[in-house]
């Protein structure tokens, strides 16, 4: 994601969500391992994926010979998760939730199935990220929703993140100071693409609050 040969510090992520939003976005996973209730991993078990971010009604996949199943490219959103295999109560998560660039992990224990059942849990997204060593901060649609913003600039929002602050004495670009670095070594990245500017600092392209759905700050260990 970073550029190695850019001298930036810090980077943001954010997803536009506009009329015109470009194919390329940025995206989560959900990952996980099936295993029965003896400990041992089902192969072979479908795995379903619905929510309203979705521009389709669902998304499928088969586990590995591992038991193992991943479902990339998933818009920030909540979803409910199903497991399904014959001879085994299918089992659903419900409202588990995806963020930008980061992966959801759901595990599944699958019991016998005496009668025709399904078992349903009810989770929300974990706040350890087990597979990833950064620093993230997410800003959620919520948030960016419910705050106020004197000029709706989204990036005022970086403020929320532990470590950060506004540098009012700056009137061009960026303004914002992470752990004490300059505010223009922060890099910004627009679904993927590279999104500063090269001149004053901060963001290219500037977005209204209106426009973006979540955005992610990776302070550390990018």
């Amino acid at each position: 994601m970073l550029k190695w040969f850019r001298l930036s510090l810090l980077m943001i992520l954010f997803a536009a969500v506009c009329a015109s939003r470009a194919q390329a976005q940025v995206t989560g996973s959900i990952a996980g391992i099936v295993r029965d209730t003896s400990g041992a991993v089902l192969p072979g078990v479908k795995i379903t994926v619905k929510g309203r971010a979705l521009r389709r009604e669902s998304v499928s996949t088969m586990t590995t010979a591992e038991g193992s199943y991943r479902i990339a490219l998933l818009p920030p959103g909540s979803y409910d998760i199903e497991a399904e295999l014959t001879g085994f109560a299918s089992q659903m998560w419900m409202y588990i939730g995806v963020a930008v660039n980061q992966q959801t992990t759901i595990d599944f224990t699958m019991h016998i199935a005496g009668i025709a059942e399904t078992v349903q849990v009810s989770a929300e997204m974990p706040l350890i990220q087990v597979t990833r060593s950064d620093a993230t901060n997410t800003v959620t649609e919520r948030t960016i929703d419910a705050l106020p913003l004197n000029g709706r600039n989204f990036t005022d929002l970086i403020a929320l993140v532990p470590g950060a602050k506004p540098d009012p004495n700056l009137s061009t670009g960026g303004n914002v100071e992470i752990f004490g670095e300059r505010a223009a070594a922060v890099s910004y990245l627009v679904d993927g693409a590279d999104n500063n500017d090269p001149v004053n600092g901060g963001a290219l392209l500037r977005f209204t609050q209106d426009s973006i759905k979540e955005f992610e700050v990776i302070t550390t260990g990018y």
